[in-house]
């Protein structure tokens, strides 16, 4: 009978009680802050491009109080390392930190002779500076590391925000160019360089759309540094027990991939923006943004243009 009395009261009281407010059954859904971001940028002899990139990187919708950003220029011939400063001075109150390291000395590595020249010199400068930007990531606890080159320009505002919702190890957004040139690659030969594929040209023309496993990612690559298989990736060959290619970041970053069985995926859900093919010289590069341009100007019916950053202002 005491049970039965217990049950009772209990049975009546909490709806009761319930009703107004004392007890909730429910569960409530507390929205997260968006996972923590770095953005690791290495710069050279970009002053011609520089107020566009930071003009596309300023209007991305995820929250800059969730990113970071570790900004890298050396050995440039141009104003870029002084355009670099004075837009992170203007922008730095925007993200949650602005970290620009700029190296001073020779314009030209020992072993090139043009600063579009890939030495072996340069590529192991390159190698050195993406190890450390993943190591800065991982001792801040960033949830994810977006490498993105100068060249790349993210003009959906969408961007970063799409990629880190896929929730992929590594995923870069497709990116157009005047050409059949982008920053993904579908095959690759035995010695570790491109090779054609029939897979390649659907997903650029997006005849298909979606995500899709492809075996290199450059230029604007994502990675995610929650998964535990993140920690196998290494854009250093000598980290790369049994590799024999050639050393180059992104090729060797592409193998220790496929060797900790990670899949690198591109995504061509909408168009996501532009890359610089590579030129003989910075001029010829000047030349193919101002086609760029051009193209995009006449794409749209309302003039719309490529978007400058207010700082800093075109070399």
């Amino acid at each position: 009978m005491r049970h039965l009395s217990v049950l009772f009261c209990l049975h009546f009281w909490i709806p009761l009680l319930s009703s107004v407010g004392v007890v909730r059954c429910t569960t409530r859904d507390d929205k997260l802050e968006s996972p923590t971001l770095l953005i690791a940028v290495v710069l050279r002899n970009k002053a011609h491009v520089l107020p566009h990139f930071f003009g596309y990187l300023e209007r991305q919708s995820y929250p800059k109080s969730r990113v970071s950003l570790w900004i890298y220029t050396d050995h440039s011939v141009d104003t870029t390392a002084e355009m670099v400063n004075t837009w992170a001075e203007e922008a730095s109150g925007d993200y949650h930190n602005v970290n620009v390291t700029k190296e001073d000395g020779d314009a030209f590595f020992p072993d090139e002779d043009g600063v579009q020249k890939w030495t072996s010199e340069r590529y192991w400068h390159i190698i050195r500076l993406r190890e450390e930007a993943i190591h800065v990531a991982r001792a801040m606890w960033a949830d994810f590391v977006l490498f993105l080159d100068g060249d790349a320009l993210l003009s959906n505002p969408k961007t970063i925000q799409d990629l880190v919702e896929e929730n992929r190890t590594i995923i870069a957004p497709m990116l157009d160019s005047r050409s059949a040139y982008s920053n993904f690659w579908c095959g690759m030969n035995e010695k570790g360089y491109y090779k054609r594929t029939d897979e390649y040209m659907p997903i650029l023309e997006r005849e298909k759309i979606g995500v899709f496993p492809v075996v290199m990612v450059h230029s604007a690559t994502l990675i995610n540094l929650n998964h535990a298989d993140s920690r196998k990736l290494t854009y250093d060959p000598r980290k790369l027990q049994g590799y024999t290619g050639p050393n180059d970041d992104v090729i060797t970053f592409a193998h220790s991939a496929k060797f900790a069985g990670v899949e690198m995926f591109v995504s061509n859900k909408d168009q996501y923006g532009h890359i610089l093919a590579p030129t003989e010289s910075p001029a010829n590069e000047a030349e193919e943004l101002l086609n760029l341009k051009l193209e995009v100007t006449a794409t749209f019916a309302t003039g719309i243009h490529l978007p400058a950053s207010t700082c800093p202002q075109p070399a």
